[in-house]
Parts: structure tokens; C-alpha cells; sequence
């Protein structure tokens, strides 16, 4: 927005200049520029410019001093300059509902690794051909993109808690695997792969907005760098056990159970959030009580 009053001549007798920038809770910066400039023998003539300026995710807050310049006496003053760094990133891990999250999600995550790592085997294992097998692994994939997309719309319901959604559909995947050794023909193994589809990929969607709930937009990168990273061992290993297992057993029921059991100990965790938090909140009234006393 730019305001100019009447004026002619561009020389100029004082001018004061203030420049700040702040970063509001809106992750924006906000540059606002006053400039008055005065002449004594003609008019007076006045700028305003007001222009939002987005960087994105920031935290960072950067105050600019002030500076005067009077061409009068040709003095300069500049206050210090303030700058507030970014978060560390271990910050994230002073908040034990992020730590149980982070624990959480690479149990979550072994689900999702292994499945179709091993499906095909798995279906000749029980005399599935290939044609059937390709069926099975095209079908898994297409109900879970439908799954992500159905698990991101209830999340935006307020009802619903992101932690619940996330409860269930582990609990989902323990039981089925848990139940894996008694689909064996081509019709439960159809079962076996919607419902996997369905629920194994909402923890990978849901991961993010959760994220952001738990440790707010300000910590938001460096605690997604941490999720991402705490994936890998379940990328990694996950996959690798199963396999170890099926080898040292002969069959798939070991692997199934133990990846079973890791997806609904994955379940009872994200159903502990709301437990840490109300634990967190009263340790932080009795910490704000007992220095309440303390000034008295």
C-alpha cells in the first residue's frame, strides 16, 4: 500500500528511517517501513509500505535496530542487533509424548515394511499362482491408497483423535497377522490383503499432522528429521527378521506372530498418549504451585 502526498522536489533536508522485522506464530515476516521526509521550503512528502514476506516454516525471530540519520550534524546510532536462533534439534526430545510417538512409529512402520516384501512368497508358499499372486499384490496396493485417503479424511473430523485412528488401525494389523496361519487359500488371502491395505498405510499418512499436534509447528522439522530417521531400523531390520525367522522355522507362522505382536504393542503405545499428557500436565501444575510458594 503506498501513500504519497503532494511534493515536487526530491532533495532531501532529514530523513528517518525504521525498518523491524518479527516472526509472528504464523511463521511470517512482517516488514513494515515508515518514511517520513521533510523539506522546509516545499511540501511534505510521505511513504508507507506494508508487505508480507513468507519464509515458510521459521522460528527464527530477527529484530533490525533502528537507525537515524540526520544529515544536519552527519551522526549515525545503531542499537544492537537481537537474533534469536532456531530450536536445537534435540529439542523434540524433552517432550516424552514425542518419544513414545517416535517408538510408536517405527513399530508401525515394520507393518507396513514387511507385508509386501513377503507376499508373493508367502502366496506360493500355499500353492497360489503367479496370475493370482500379481492379483493379490495389485489389490493391496489399491485399497491402500483408498485406506490413505479415507484415513486423512477422518482425521480432519474434530471428533476423532489422530491417536485413535492410529490405535485401531495397528490393532487391525496385529489381528490379522496373528490370524495369518489360517488364510491360506486364495479367497482368505483376498482377506488378508484388503484388510492390510486398508490399515497398514494409515500410521505413514497420519505421521505428519500428528507430529505437528504433539510438538507444535515451531518443532515440526526437526522432530519429522527424527520420525524419518527412527524409520530406517524398522526398514532395515524388519524385513530382515521376518526372513531370519521364516528360514530358522521352516514356515511363516513365526514371522506373522512376531510382527503381529509388534503391531498391537504399537496400538497400546499410541493409545498411552493420553496418558503421558495428562501426566506432563500435572507434573507442570505442581512444578507452577510449588514456585508459587516459593515466592510467597
Amino acid at each position: 500500500m503506498y501513500n504519497v502526498s503532494s511534493g515536487s522536489d526530491p532533495l532531501l533536508y532529514e530523513k528517518k528511517s525504521k525498518i523491524k522485522l518479527l516472526s509472528s506464530s504464523e511463521n511470517c515476516l512482517y516488514k513494515n517501513v515508515d518514511t517520513q521526509l521533510h523539506d522546509g521550503h516545499y511540501n511534505k512528502r510521505r511513504f508507507s509500505i506494508s508487505d508480507p514476506l513468507t519464509f515458510g516454516n521459521r522460528s527464527a525471530s530477527i529484530g533490525l535496530s533502528i537507525t537515524n540519520l540526520n544529515s544536519s550534524n552527519n551522526q549515525v546510532s545503531d542499537s544492537p542487533v537481537e537474533v534469536q536462533k532456531c530450536p536445537h534439534p534435540c529439542t523434540p526430545f524433552l517432550n516424552p509424548t514425542f518419544i513414545l510417538f517416535v517408538v510408536a512409529n517405527c513399530l508401525a512402520t515394520t507393518v507396513s515394511a514387511t507385508f509386501l516384501s513377503y507376499l508373493p512368497l508367502y502366496a506360493k508358499h500355499h500353492n497360489i499362482d503367479n496370475i493370482k499372486i500379481v492379483i493379490l499384490v495389485s489389490l493391496t496396493g489399491a485399497v491402500d491408497f483408498v485406506g490413505r485417503i479415507c484415513s486423512g479424511i477422518m482425521a480432519d473430523i474434530r471428533h476423532i483423535k489422530t491417536y485413535y485412528i492410529l490405535a485401531i488401525s495397528q490393532g487391525v494389523c496385529g489381528v490379522i497377522y496373528n490370524c495369518s496361519p489360517l488364510l491360506t487359500s486364495f479367497d482368505e488371502l483376498v482377506v488378508f490383503c484388503v484388510a492390510i491395505g486398508l490399515f497398514a498405510g494409515v500410521q505413514l499418512v497420519l505421521m505428519f499432522s500428528h507430529t505437528v499436534e504433539i510438538v507444535g509447528l515451531d518443532l515440526t522439522p526437526p522432530a519429522v528429521s527424527i520420525l524419518i530417521v527412527g524409520q530406517l531400523p524398522a526398514f532395515i531390520f524388519g524385513p530382515l527378521i521376518f526372513g531370519l525367522l521364516r528360514d530358522s522355522t521352516g514356515d511363516f507362522i513365526a514371522s506373522f506372530h512376531t510382527i503381529g505382536a509388534l503391531a498391537l504393542l504399537s496400538s497400546v503405545l499410541f493409545l498411552c498418549e493420553p496418558l503421558t499428557n495428562r501426566i506432563i500436565r500435572r507434573t507442570q501444575e505442581v512444578r507452577f504451585d510449588q514456585k508459587a510458594a516459593l515466592n510467597k
